[in-house]
């Protein structure tokens, strides 16, 4: 009898624990998604130039993450991009609408300069006059 006992007690116990994390899990998680600077948004408009940048399951090519935002930076232009955070492993869509180029050819001088910048990466992908595929992403603002 003392056993059945003592193992209704542990029985209980256990579940008891789980579901106090289950539930402080979801309250944690609620919080930083209300204080989160990021939202949900469709992007089905084109686009004059995407870097995406990707994983294939080792991270993302942080040389070529830096290498892209330090081009942007020192960039005369400084043109304007929106990121679109959509995997779990940081991937992100760096978008632009290169509005700041008046002409075609200064578009295409900054992008061929851009990607020379980056360099040759497995995990960078380019794409032009294209959507972010229409997914659901986080731009981050």
């Amino acid at each position: 009898m003392k056993k059945i006992i003592l193992m209704i007690s542990v029985i209980a116990l256990i579940t008891g624990t789980s579901c106090k994390s289950k539930e402080k899990a979801s309250k944690d998680e609620s919080s930083t998604t209300s204080t989160s600077n990021t939202k949900n948004v469709q992007s089905d408009k084109k686009h004059r130039f995407i870097v995406s940048f990707f994983s294939i399951g080792t991270g993302l090519d942080s040389d070529a993450y830096t290498k892209f935002e330090n081009f942007v930076k020192n960039h005369p232009s400084k043109p304007a991009y929106d990121s679109y955070r959509w995997g779990r492993e940081g991937e992100v869509d760096i978008v632009f609408n290169l509005k700041e180029f008046k002409k075609a050819a200064d578009q295409t001088k900054f992008i061929e300069e851009l990607k020379k910048a980056i360099g040759d990466s497995d995990r960078v992908r380019y794409s032009e006059n294209e959507t972010t595929k229409g997914q659901i992403v986080k731009k981050v603002q």
